[in-house]
């Protein structure tokens, strides 16, 4: 297939996504409607699983509300970043679709595993999408996944009606901070070819050392969360058995059956 685009544009444009890294810290500058609009555009043109399109973005620009959901996320970022989009899953409007149809459908007997699923895909694939778009037109974004540990919070802030999922946030903005590329794993860790391979103890030591160490050199933890700690010691503490993580998951649970959204 013939691209419009020249190989050192499309070469330039892969660069910069290679280059990628979360943005926290915003310029105060507002983002242009029509910039915005670009982004949500783009959003859109994401990959749609069955067609379904079970997803809604909402805007999040009233102050009071913006700072509401900074202090239950606790990610005090998002009332300074320029845009706050709300990524949701919406069942609400697909029902409604199904509805029309005029058939006895999986949803009304709590089946349609695949469909919620789906929709959660195609949910986060906007959000990326947008985020790519941003970064290609000179913007930072930064996804807040503290929206799922609260989601019924975040719902009752928005007024959400029922069959709205928050998912996930994204602030977007231009970028007033130039962080260094934070590690990942080597690709020929999680790369495989016609069948998968056990990540080696070795892989797995190496790989937590070089975290380890780039978070330290770049005093990531100390810089957003004022907190002295390493990547090892975040893995931990995210993971752990605790109350806070059962309170947690007992209240998305409950939300989503609530929503009609349980997945087992």
């Amino acid at each position: 297939m013939h691209c419009k685009f020249g190989e050192s544009a499309l070469d330039a444009a892969v660069d910069i996504m290679l280059r990628r890294t979360t943005i926290r810290r915003f310029r105060k500058g507002p983002v242009s409607e029509d910039v915005l609009n670009r982004i949500l555009l783009a959003g859109q043109r994401t990959p749609s699983p069955g067609g379904f399109q079970a997803y809604a973005l909402i805007i999040v620009d009233d102050e009071d509300k913006r700072s509401r959901i900074a202090q239950i996320t606790r990610q005090s970022f998002i009332e300074k970043s320029p845009v706050f989009i709300l990524v949701c899953v919406d069942m609400r409007r697909f029902r409604m679709v199904l509805d029309h149809l005029g058939h006895d459908y999986h949803l009304r007997h709590g089946g349609g595993l695949y469909a919620k699923l789906y929709s959660v895909v195609e949910g986060s694939m906007v959000a990326q999408n947008m985020a790519t778009a941003a970064l290609l037109m000179g913007l930072g974004s930064c996804f807040v996944g503290a929206v799922f540990y609260a989601m019924k919070e975040v719902s009752e802030v928005l007024e959400l009606p029922q069959g709205l999922i928050p998912l996930l946030g994204v602030c977007l903005g231009y970028p007033d901070e130039s962080p260094p590329i934070r590690p990942r794993w080597p690709l020929t860790t999680v790369v495989h070819r016609n069948k998968y391979r056990d990540t080696t103890t070795e892989e797995i030591g190496n790989y937590l050392k070089l975290a380890d160490e780039a978070m330290k050199r770049e005093s990531y933890y100390e810089k957003y969360s004022g907190l002295r700690t390493s990547y090892s010691e975040h893995l931990r503490w995210k993971t752990q058995a605790t109350e806070w993580i059962e309170q947690h998951d007992r209240s998305a649970r409950d939300f989503l059956i609530r929503d009609g959204f349980a997945l087992t």
